[in-house]
């Protein structure tokens, strides 16, 4: 290769690693590192936080490949209502509408009340008892429907697995994880499903 071309690549190759874009994790990130104003970057992130449902739902509509048209077939209003609607802040939507949005997706809307300050393990302990009461249906199921039984217990056994293969992987992220988790997580679990038996009043499904 020719010498002055040989230069010519190194400078080219300096020059694009100078202005190589610099990634920012999010948009609000993006504001506050670009925007002389630090107000402006305060109301745009408070901006955002205002709309987290609806931008959730504009995400969720995108995802599904669903257009504003179709959304507005289904509440049977004009497609300019739509794009208010999603463009709303989160403490004017109506339960109503977020209703039907979602139905125009194949989805139900639910709701979740709990106490004030829910920690994460109040969180573990009221999803861990959603799925003792969803595997209590299951047996249900398959002692009226025998043809179920096999399906059922393969889901029981699956579970386990999972629910061992997630717990495992956070222990081992521990500080000084030396113990025996498996005889320590059947002996808690044993000990969890007999001390749990009266409902949870920290947190309700609606």
């Amino acid at each position: 290769m020719p010498n002055n071309m040989s230069k010519n690549l190194k400078k080219t190759d300096r020059r694009s690693d100078e202005i190589a874009p610099k990634t920012y994790n999010s948009v609000s990130e993006m504001v506050r590192d670009l925007s002389d104003d630090k107000s402006r970057a305060d109301d745009f992130e408070k901006h955002v936080r205002d709309r987290s449902v609806a931008h959730f739902l504009f995400g969720l509509r995108c995802s599904k490949d669903v257009s504003q048209k179709n959304i507005a077939e289904h509440f049977g209003s004009s497609q300019s209502k739509i794009s208010k609607f999603e463009s709303s802040e989160d403490d004017v939507l109506r339960l109503g509408d977020l209703k039907l949005y979602l139905d125009a997706l194949g989805m139900e809307f639910g709701l979740l009340v709990h106490k004030k300050h829910w920690t994460v393990t109040d969180q573990i302990k009221f999803h861990a008892r959603a799925i003792r009461d969803c595997l209590r249906e299951l047996r249900n199921s398959a002692k009226s429907v025998i043809k179920i039984a096999d399906g059922v217990t393969d889901r029981h056994i699956g579970l386990v697995s999972n629910a061992v293969n997630f717990i495992m992987d956070s222990a081992s992220g521990l500080p000084n994880c030396d113990r025996e988790f498996p005889q320590i997580l059947n002996a808690e679990l044993n000990q969890e499903c007999d001390s749990d038996r009266a409902p949870d009043d920290n947190a309700v499904p609606a």
